[in-house]
């Protein structure tokens, strides 16, 4: 197997398998009307395994909000101001359906809180600044890993005066302070400009940072598993197409046996965070010898996997994800749907101090 699509399989591990030890539950699926929307973007995922990767994951897993105080030192028209700030931001992972070869975009919206003073001359200058800013960074799926690309930033500041003072007392300090607000009224447009580029950068440079260095993580866990590599020799290849519509990302695994591919019928099932759909003609097992009771299923989808040659699983939690994950089997037709649900937390979501 070549090395992407060797990264590819282990980033389906991955992406799957965020549980430690949990219940196991089966279910044999009939048609959900309901659940019929889920793939209405007109999405037909072809492939004998199918990996189907939920946005509210990718949120989890990547989109962190900040909430950080911090020290402002920066010269502005010629004055060098210092003081305390405070930048929140909500951040959002948003799949984009198909278009620019793009797998998802990462989206962080906030506001920077600054008081600053400086000296100019006799003059010390007070302000005050608010800058709204809206980053946008997009990660590509390329030769099996995730790629980001420099973030974007849409930003504006409102800045304004918060008194005039002055080294210098009676007369010449009144003189000093009058001079002084004239001089912030007419220099107030170029302030602000200054301010508004030198706080976007600031923001845009810490917001690229921080998701680099997730996608990183990331890809580093993808390469440090082996687990899918197993399952997918089974295939005549392990040629992989990367779809996306609203709500997911889909990995499908094709055959060559069959140009036109088996239709994976997702639709069947309304998204769990993380499902792998495996279609029963990789199994050496007929799937009419599943067992009926729930308390059989686990024993005998871990045989099917003995018989495949897979190691066994035991994946930590990732990304900071804590907690047991629910792990359920599901039967749809001729697929073996393996879903996890991780639990909820009633913490805050990457939170950046």
């Amino acid at each position: 197997m070549n090395a992407p699509a060797q990264n590819l399989c282990i980033a389906a591990l991955l992406l799957l398998l965020g549980w430690t030890t949990a219940p196991w539950s089966m279910a044999q699926e009939p048609p959900d009307p309901a659940a019929l929307e889920i793939d209405a973007d007109g999405l037909e995922i072809r492939g004998l395994v199918v990996l189907r990767i939920s946005e509210e994951l990718l949120d989890r897993m990547l989109a962190s909000d900040i909430d950080k105080q911090g020290k402002v030192d920066m010269c502005v028209v010629g004055v060098r101001a210092t003081g305390p700030s405070h930048t929140v931001g909500v951040a959002d992972v948003e799949p984009k359906p198909d278009r620019d070869d793009a797998a998802f975009r990462i989206t962080v919206e906030g506001e920077s809180h600054a008081r600053t003073s400086g000296r100019s001359g006799p003059a010390i200058v007070n302000s005050r600044s608010v800058t709204t800013w809206k980053v946008d960074k997009v990660v590509r799926f390329d030769k099996g890993r995730f790629l980001t690309e420099p973030g974007t930033i849409e930003s504006h500041t409102r800045l304004g005066s918060a008194g005039i003072g002055s080294t210098l007392p009676g007369l010449r300090g009144e003189v000093v302070r009058r001079l002084g607000t004239r001089r912030e009224l007419k220099l107030r447009p170029a302030a602000t400009r200054s301010v508004n580029r030198q706080t976007s950068e600031n923001i845009l440079a810490e917001v690229d940072e921080s998701i680099d260095e997730k996608v990183e993580n990331l890809n580093a866990n993808i390469e440090s598993r082996a687990v899918l590599e197993r399952l997918l020799p089974l295939l005549d290849t392990a040629a992989v197409q990367l779809s996306t519509n609203s709500k997911c990302i889909h990995l499908a695994f094709q055959g060559m046996d069959d140009t036109t591919g088996i239709i994976c019928p997702l639709h069947r099932l309304d998204p769990a965070e993380t499902e792998l759909w495996i279609n029963t003609s990789l199994l050496p097992t007929p799937i009419a010898t599943v067992p009926d009771l729930p308390n059989g299923a686990a024993k005998w989808i871990g045989g099917q996997l003995q018989e495949l040659g897979l190691p066994e699983i035991a994946v930590s939690p990732i990304g900071g994800l804590g907690g047991e994950t629910s792990l359920t089997l599901h039967l749809v037709d001729d697929w073996i749907v393996l879903r996890t649900e991780l639990p909820e937390s009633n913490e805050p979501v990457g939170t950046t101090e």
